[in-house]
Formats: structure tokens, sequence, C-alpha cells
């Protein structure tokens, strides 16, 4: 039962932090009412300006109260960052995007290769990324120009201070059907990734995406490791 519980606070963590602000709020909005009486609108400046300075001491009371409770909270749900999740999220997508402007490039494949390794310390020669998906990225997008209209990360795992991300974007050019790109990636305490791995969403998988179209929560599912990279890809 302990356990089940864990599982859905960990799950629900932000409704939880959410309905509390919510309570706190209309807690204060009660009180500014009870406060602002008939007989009060008939105060003087004096006691307006005092009513002013309490509610103000009242609301940075409650903004810390809220913060420490945000900080035990996730320190109950297993030490999760969600700050750091944010921060690794916005990596992720930098490295995505990196990726959908490799099309458009004026480069080879080999010199493509080479300026994304030098960009990123987690690819390398032997980078599965860089020797099978990205050859194939650009023979598919022939030039195109790709612009990223979604993208959803999740965190997958936490490994001591390493955190292991899913990703699938949905990359569209200016002419032709949308492509998806699947990416498993982890992350040091500091933000740097140390994996990062990309496919294309088989056939299957992308027919099954455009489907569903516009309905993120089934992208949402669509999302998880279940989802099959193209065939010959693997991890790093």
């Amino acid at each position: 039962m302990k356990q089940n519980l864990g599982a859905w606070m960990k799950k629900h963590a932000n409704t939880v932090f959410l309905s509390i602000c919510a309570g706190l709020l209309t807690l204060s909005a009660a009180s500014l009412v009870m406060t602002l009486s008939p007989s009060d609108q008939a105060s003087s400046t004096e006691q307006a300006a005092g009513i002013k300075a309490g509610l103000v001491e009242d609301k940075e009371g409650a903004e810390r109260e809220l913060a420490a409770r945000h900080s035990e909270l996730l320190a109950e749900l297993g030490g999760i960052d969600a700050d750091r999740i944010k921060r690794d999220q916005r990596v992720i997508r930098t490295f995505v995007l990196s990726l959908a402007e490799a099309p458009a490039s004026s480069r080879s494949v080999r010199d493509e290769q080479i300026s994304l390794d030098a960009r990123w310390d987690v690819l390398g020669p032997d980078s599965r990324t860089l020797t099978e998906f990205l050859p194939e990225w650009m023979a598919t997008g022939e030039g195109r120009h790709f612009r990223l209209t979604d993208l959803d990360i999740r965190a997958a795992g936490i490994s001591g201070l390493d955190y292991s991300y899913t990703a699938l974007a949905r990359l569209e050019p200016c002419q032709g059907g949308a492509q998806f790109v699947f990416v498993t990636a982890t992350t040091k305490q500091d933000g740097a990734l140390t994996e990062a791995v990309a496919y294309r969403a088989s056939n299957a998988s992308r027919a099954g995406l455009e489907a569903v179209d516009g309905d993120q929560a089934t992208k949402g599912e669509s999302a998880e490791p279940t989802t099959e990279p193209s065939a010959g890809h693997g991890e790093d």
C-alpha cells in the first residue's frame, strides 16, 4: 500500500502541488473579502495600508511554506529534482534541433558527421546516431528544411546521479509528410549528455502516430520505450 501511494504521489506531484497552491489562494481570497467588509471600506487610508501590508506578509509566508512543502514532497518521492528535469529537457531539445537541421545542410554526410561530433561530446566514431541514423535521415530529408512541431520528453529512470529520458519528436518539412524521431538520452548531474541515441520511427509506428495526430495523450503513449526503431538501429 505504501509503495502504491508513493507511486501515485510521484505521478501526481505537480497536481498535488498545484492543489495546495489553489487551496491557499482560496483562503487568501476569502480573508480579503472578509477584511473588505462595508465597514472596512470606510476605514482610513492608514488602516487600508495596514491591511495591504498584512496581506503581503501573509503572501510571503505562504510562498515560503509552499516552497518548503514542495521540497519535502520531492524528497518523499525519491529525490526527483524537478529543476534538473527541466534543464535536461532543454538540453535534449537542443540536441533534437541539431539533428533536425541536418537534412537542410549543404554539407556532405561525412562533413555533417564531423560537425555534430565536434558539437556534442556524447557522440563519437562509434555512435549509431552518426553512423546509422544520420545518413538515413539526410537521405530522407533530401535537402528539405524541417521544423520541430512537437516534442514529448519523459523521464524514464534514475540511476545514482544519472537521469534517463525518452523523447519523441515530430518534424514537419515545408512539403511532404511529417517525420518522427525517437531519442533515448542520459544526463549527468551537471547536465551533460552521457548517452544520446536517435532512431527514425518505423513505418508502423509513424502510421499510428499520424492516425492520432492532435491527440496528445495517445502520442504520449507512443513515446514509451516500446516504440520500434527502424530495422538495424540500436543503442550506443
